[in-house]
């Protein structure tokens, strides 16, 4: 299977990542006010009362995985990977690798969703131990804990599905695909409210639905685009060793925030009754401007160095293979004054468009600009 050329193939790189920006800032624009408008239901509905910290508790675990992987750690690690073997192998080879670690993730999750729903009791007591002198709160935290646990697997898949796109330039679907959520969690909490013995279950009836829309569009999406899932279950597969080591040290360069956050959390439970509800308000409101803007630069960002850095590997074998056959073809006491001649020869070819390195440049629409302008505008 032959890769698909990029969308705008005619417009140069930085009119392509201005648009692929603005397109992701235009959807996180509508899923933020969507996520307003979802807290202000939440709020209507529930206020700053037992129900809602409870709630607020319980999303938290599967929220926090939900940074480390659909706006971080995940894609920063699967993009570059992705796409340098999309240039360098085909889209079957890339495809493979997507396959190998979807099968690898939704074992491990589902694992850990099970082990989740069974401990749930002591993840509350672990996160929330201000709920523990309160029976009726700690045991509704638990519950809610229990039933949204799954949607750490329904994310983290949607997640890896988000970053594939990302590496093939869709970029709106991915950054639209939250709105979902929300709109779930909108809808459940007027339809479903009065269906349950505890009211605060319509939400997290919403967080399922929602996390299953965010995965079935995606998924589509990328069916759409010659996608097919094929379960794999090795160990071994080089390419996913390689998106694993790329993705600790980015977890870890997270892990300090989210700390912060669940310390915050914690810390809050320990509190007068409501004082969750107003912490997770106070953060919404904080996090608006930063969280519209900022998720809408790096996935676009991660694609193009990745891009960058296939033309740049080419170029260079193209020159060494060139600097090679030309000290064949001579020998003798000349060979390193030739080997030098056709070095800067060879970067002719590459300026020139020509050679391994021009063609994967002209083949992403970057014309015959070569290795060096493209770095010179992505610097």
């Amino acid at each position: 299977m032959n890769p698909e050329p990029p969308r705008g193939a005619g417009r140069s790189a930085k009119e392509r990542m201005t648009l692929a920006a603005g397109s992701v800032s235009a959807a996180t624009l509508i899923s933020r006010i969507l996520g307003f408008v979802r807290d202000m239901v939440i709020a209507s509905l529930f206020g700053a009362q037992a129900a809602a910290d409870a709630f607020f508790v319980a999303f938290r675990i599967p929220n926090l995985l939900r940074r480390f992987t659909a706006e971080g750690a995940l894609t920063a690690a699967f993009v570059p990977v992705f796409s340098e073997l999309r240039e360098r192998h085909g889209l079957a080879r890339a495809f493979a690798m997507a396959n190998n670690l979807v099968t690898l993730m939704a074992v491990l999750l589902m694992a850990l969703v099970a082990a989740g729903i069974v401990f749930a009791p002591w993840v509350v007591r672990v996160i929330a131990p201000g709920f523990t002198t309160d029976p009726a709160v700690f045991e509704l935290t638990a519950l809610l804990t229990a039933v949204m646990f799954p949607y750490i697997l329904l994310i983290s898949l949607a997640a890896l599905f988000m970053a594939t796109l990302n590496s093939m330039g869709r970029f709106f679907v991915p950054a639209a695909a939250p709105a979902l959520l929300n709109v779930a969690i909108i809808a459940c909490a007027f339809a479903l409210k009065d269906a349950f013995a505890q009211p605060a279950m319509a939400l997290a009836v919403g967080v399922l639905i929602g996390g299953a829309l965010q995965l079935a569009a995606q998924w589509g999406t990328l069916a759409a685009m010659g996608y097919r899932f094929r379960p794999d279950f090795s160990l071994r597969h080089g390419d996913t060793l390689k998106v694993g080591a790329l993705m600790i040290p980015a977890a870890l360069g997270m892990a300090a925030a989210e700390v912060n956050i669940l310390i915050g959390t914690l810390l809050a439970t320990l509190l007068p009754q409501g004082s969750v509800s107003y912490l997770y308000y106070a953060n919404r409101v904080a996090e608006f401007p930063l969280g519209t803007y900022v998720p809408c630069v790096p996935p676009n960002a991660i694609r193009v160095r990745a891009r960058v850095r296939g033309a740049y590997r080419a170029g260079r074998a193209d020159l060494q293979r060139a600097v090679r056959a030309r000290r064949v073809r001579r020998g003798g006491a000349g060979r390193d004054g030739d080997g030098a001649g056709d070095v800067r020869r060879g970067g002719d070819r590459v300026r020139g468009g020509q050679g391994a390195g021009g063609r994967v440049l002209r083949a992403q629409g970057y014309g015959h600009a070569g290795a060096g302008g493209l770095l010179a505008d992505h610097t």
